[in-house]
């Protein structure tokens, strides 16, 4: 069958989530002369993931696919009876982390709130494509259906894509927060089959995580490309029908699918 619709990843496929993370936290560390940067941003994301996962909201947002650092800045004003629950929860996480953290460096814990908000500032100041997205997106939507599926609070994922500005190019984004499940769960993609009317073997999915995207996509029938940016080694587990260093060749490689 002919390809028809390409369906994309965001997150760490379309824009790097992760690196402004923590260039937004090095930013904030500075706000501690005394410390050295790094140090500060090594014991934030210890005792913020370890507070996540010790936390009652730990199982719905590994569900949905939410992050402790995404916890860190995002404000979660979802309609999502879940969701609305961890908008609460994260002001109290991200003190319980900062004032921690301050503690063990013997700095005031009254500082808490300023880097605290000051992180949030950092990070939203920061919401950037890769540097080939713009130009692959732009291709590819005019042969192409382009969909967009990703895992997160929807409030977040889409404060993200109106700031890089990757929204106009696709026909429809569907986010686990909305569906109430998230990848690798068959639901996520059958939504999109479902809206756009499409056969399995008309589709490609496009991502960087294995067991979420590949794995996921494989498993209704989808072709999947793992956009493998970090030069990992495949687990022998997997099986993704194409393999890419970055987006740049995706537009000449489908035609070859």
């Amino acid at each position: 069958m002919t390809l028809k619709t390409i369906v994309f990843d965001m997150d760490e496929t379309l824009i790097p989530d992760n690196a402004q993370g923590e260039i937004a936290l090095l930013a904030t560390a500075r706000l501690l002369p005394n410390v050295e940067a790094v140090k500060v941003v090594d014991m934030v994301t210890n005792e913020a993931e370890k507070n996540f996962q010790d936390s009652s909201v730990y199982e719905i947002c590994r569900s949905l696919g939410i992050s402790y650092f995404e916890c860190l800045w995002g404000s979660f004003h979802d309609q999502n009876s879940d969701l609305l629950k961890l908008a609460d929860w994260v002001l109290e996480f991200r003190q319980r982390t900062w004032i921690k953290v301050l503690q063990d460096l013997s700095e005031d814990p009254k500082l808490a709130l300023t880097l605290s908000e000051t992180f949030c500032l950092e990070r939203r100041s920061r919401h950037v494509p890769y540097e080939e997205t713009i130009g692959v997106l732009n291709t590819l939507r005019k042969k192409y259906s382009l969909i967009m599926l990703t895992n997160g609070s929807p409030s977040l994922q889409r404060e993200k894509i109106v700031g890089t500005g990757i929204g106009e190019f696709f026909d429809g984004i569907v986010i686990s927060g909305e569906v109430g499940v998230g990848k690798p769960d068959p639901e996520m993609f059958l939504v999109v089959t479902n809206t756009v009317g499409a056969s399995p073997d008309e589709v490609v999915m496009v991502g960087d995580s294995l067991p979420r995207d590949i794995a996921g996509a494989q498993k209704v029938g989808w072709r999947a490309v793992w956009v493998n940016r970090n030069k990992e080694i495949l687990p022998a587990e997997y099986t993704p029908d194409l393999v890419l260093a970055n987006l740049s060749t995706l537009p000449e490689a489908l035609g070859g699918m």
